[in-house]
């Protein structure tokens, strides 16, 4: 739930425009976590909740994007 709520304060401070860079870097900061926690236990995906791997890699792939992107403009000086 904590989660959640920190992912729509920060797409709110993305959509607003205002904050961006501490946006982004919070952002840069929690997303790796993520991606290697909740989206890179490909058992409990595949086993438990039925999603087939290539369509799991693919969010993964998304991710990893969006990572790249936060990046960017977190660094961006």
């Amino acid at each position: 739930m904590l989660l959640e709520v920190l992912f729509g304060v920060l797409a709110l401070a993305f959509l607003s425009g205002c904050y961006i860079r501490l946006a982004a870097q919070i952002l840069a900061t929690v997303l790796p976590l993520v991606i290697l926690l909740i989206d890179g236990n490909l058992g409990y995906w595949h086993y438990n909740r039925k999603v087939e791997f290539w369509n799991q890699m693919k969010l993964i792939g998304h991710n990893v994007g969006i990572f790249g992107a936060v990046l960017i403009l977190a660094t961006d000086g």
